[in-house]
């Protein structure tokens, strides 16, 4: 407004030196140069108030990070989004381990707000590993709570886009088809799984620390859990027929 009111300002003043000077056609090119930069100002401003109605609201984990710049190298870095997730009945002598995936929100937005949704919802804590395919995934988030499993079910987010390829250590949403995800989640295990990128699996983070214990997480049942059964029966029908999976005993943001 400012600017635009300086233009203004000054095209009066110049009009009257150029009226008692005869400039007239000197007047006429600045009056068109002037209204040329006022539209060329509004066209820039424009799309910045646009993109803001795009934007994810996030939950209260996520103003954790903030910008800086490195002065030997100018690098950029930020504050990470750390999840440790605590693990039990390891195929490992100690049979627990803990394990740090850092989130990436330029990855993937939506499923990292949704993660970090279920964190605070403490929805990790219990879960059990009830698909384990050796060299491929482990899979986690069905809540052994039939309540507390029955109200996030219902809740679909849409798909992010796919910004990194499915390697190794890399997590990722499972899903029934296009924009299906609720709480389900894998770790790719194995090597070969970028063939996963054209199904539309877009990772939202990946393991820092403790990828060995991903690789214990107990595998001799493979797919034989049935999810309707522990969708409506809870940890009760796992702890029954399958007590030996791996569970998660808690996961939480890591200070």
């Amino acid at each position: 407004i400012y600017a635009a009111k300086q233009v203004q300002f000054e095209i009066k003043t110049m009009s009257a030196a150029c009226s008692r000077k005869g400039y007239a056609i000197i007047f006429l090119a600045i009056v068109s140069t002037a209204g040329l930069f006022v539209a060329l100002g509004l066209t820039v401003f424009q799309p910045a108030e646009d993109k803001s109605k795009a934007t994810v609201e996030t939950s209260s984990y996520t103003n954790t990070t903030d910008t800086t710049y490195d002065d030997d190298e100018g690098s950029q870095s930020s504050t990470k989004l750390l999840i440790e997730l605590e693990l039990s009945n390891l195929m490992n002598d100690a049979t627990t381990g803990k394990v740090i995936i850092e989130l990436k929100p330029e990855w993937a937005p939506i499923g990292v707000e949704r993660f970090l949704n279920l964190t605070e919802d403490n929805f990790w804590d219990d879960c059990r590993f009830f698909r384990v395919v050796p060299n491929f995934i482990v899979q986690f988030g069905i809540n052994g709570d039939v309540e507390k499993q029955a109200k996030w079910r219902e809740q679909v987010i849409p798909d992010d886009p796919v910004q990194q390829t499915n390697r190794r250590g890399t997590m990722v949403f499972a899903s029934a088809g296009p924009n299906t995800r609720t709480s389900q989640m894998f770790i790719n295990t194995g090597t070969s799984n970028s063939y996963l990128d054209g199904y539309g699996f877009a990772p939202i983070g990946e393991v820092m620390e403790g990828m060995d214990f991903v690789d214990a997480i107990y595998d001799g049942h493979r797919e034989d859990p049935q999810q309707p059964q522990i969708q409506s029966l809870g940890n009760q029908y796992l702890l029954d027929n399958f007590p030996e999976l791996s569970y998660i005993v808690s996961g939480r943001l890591a200070e």
